[in-house]
């Protein structure tokens, strides 16, 4: 049987990462990121909010993990639901919920609910 392994299939199931990033940037100087970042996505992840600055060409997980925001996960693959989030503003920056998304989180996405892993950023967040 041939079988592929990815990083998150490696996880023991009772581990869940909450990682926070570690910079060299000294406190109080804004870490530079080489592509722009558009602001104005405030999501909630088990009772914190958090202002995301979201960077073209990655997802919503990727994008606040650059920003040293500690958003839980495990999967980055949209099968566990640990990185599951809240949206309070900016939903329309964001591409419509994909199919693993709507599979795992079902009528959640109707009320605001996202898999950070999953939720990209859409056409009118870059149109001008």
């Amino acid at each position: 049987m041939n079988r592929k392994l990815t990083v998150g299939s490696l996880v023991p199931s009772s581990v869940v990462v909450n990682q926070q990033h570690k910079t060299s940037t000294p406190p109080g100087i804004p870490k530079t990121v080489s592509r722009t970042a558009i602001s104005g996505i405030r999501l909630i992840q088990d009772g914190n909010v958090y202002e995301v600055s979201f960077i073209p060409g990655k997802n919503l997980l990727e994008s606040g993990l650059d920003n040293g925001i500690p958003l839980k996960y495990k999967c980055r693959k949209g099968s566990c639901g640990v990185c599951k989030i809240r949206l309070i503003s900016g939903a329309g920056l964001l591409t419509e919920a994909n199919k693993r998304e709507r599979k795992l989180l079902s009528d959640d996405v109707k009320a605001g609910y996202r898999l950070a892993c999953q939720a990209t950023m859409g056409p009118s967040a870059i149109d001008d």
